[in-house]
């Protein structure tokens, strides 16, 4: 999933566009939270914490 949003991303700005995300993390946790750069939307880490437990690989 990385990588095809990278190539997504790089295609875009091949042609000149501005993408409005740039960047995408998984994360497991608000510690994981911490470690991103850059602004994040101040519901993620009640997101995070309300999803905790629920995929197949967590």
């Amino acid at each position: 999933m990385r990588d095809r949003f990278a190539a997504v991303v790089s295609a875009a700005a091949a042609v000149g566009q501005v993408t409005e995300l740039d960047q995408i993390a998984f994360v497991h946790a608000r510690a994981d939270l911490k470690a991103l750069e850059g602004p994040h939307a101040d519901y993620l880490e009640p997101l995070v914490d309300g999803t905790r437990g629920h995929c197949g690989s967590c």
